[in-house]
C-alpha cells in the first residue's frame, strides 16, 4: 500500500513500528522510562492517548517528556516507519520529538 508522504497515522501499527524508545535521544529520560513501564496497559486503550504513548514522535507531535537530551545521535532515518512514510522527503527530517510531527 503507498502512503502518503509525511502522513503518519497514530496508531497501534506506527506504535509497534516506531523506534523512538530505543533513541539515543531518549536512553536516558527518566520521563520515557517510566511511560514505558506502563505502556503495555496504555496500549489497551482505545483510542490510544498520545501522553501515555511515547514515541511515534512523527504522528503525534513533540514529546510531552521534557528531560530529552537532542545532543544525542537520533535514529529516525533507521525506523521503519520514517522510511514507510518517506520521512525524510517532508519537515522536519529528525528529531521528532523536540520540533513535532512530520509534514
Amino acid at each position: 500500500m503507498v502512503q502518503e508522504i509525511g502522513k503518519v497515522p497514530f496508531t497501534l501499527d506506527s506504535v509497534f513500528k516506531c523506534q523512538c524508545l530505543e533513541c539515543p535521544v531518549q536512553s536516558m529520560s527518566p520521563c520515557v522510562i517510566e511511560a514505558k513501564e506502563k505502556l503495555n496497559e496504555a496500549l489497551k486503550e482505545a483510542p490510544l492517548k498520545r501522553e501515555e504513548v511515547p514515541g511515534v514522535y512523527c504522528a503525534a507531535g513533540a514529546a510531552t517528556c521534557g528531560d530529552l537530551n537532542p545532543d544525542q545521535h537520533c535514529i529516525c532515518a533507521g525506523c521503519i516507519v520514517f522510511s514507510q512514510y518517506e520521512l525524510d522527503k517532508g519537515t522536519p527530517a529528525g528529531y521528532f520529538c523536540q520540533r513535532g510531527p512530520a509534514k
